[in-house]
């Protein structure tokens, strides 16, 4: 008798461990989608950061901001003789003592 009770409890759970099989898998292969989901999301994500980045260089570049100083604002370079250096301290405004004034 207890021979059979085992012979059943196997052959019981040989379904059950087939079924927990089948469970893992689909598991495992909804899992894999998320991954690739993840993984081509942060692909764009690096190629739109790469993209920005290249976007600031040219932005940033110093020839832009001259031309841009130039012709939109109206700013014109000043050789250094014309240039007045000021700092401050303590809140104060001190004029650099070399320069002219005006």
């Amino acid at each position: 008798m207890a021979k059979k009770v085992v012979l059943y409890g196997v052959v019981l759970s040989i379904p059950l461990f087939l079924l927990g099989a089948v469970w893992q898998g689909e598991r495992y292969a909804a899992l894999w989608g998320e991954v690739e989901r993840l993984a081509e999301s942060q692909e764009k994500v690096i190629e739109e950061n790469r993209r920005l980045i290249a976007e600031i260089t040219v932005l940033s570049s110093s020839a832009r901001i001259e031309n841009i100083a130039k012709t939109s604002l109206g700013f014109e370079k000043k050789v250094p003789e014309e240039v007045i250096e000021v700092t401050i301290k303590s809140g104060a405004v001190k004029a650099d003592p070399g320069s002219s004034g005006g």
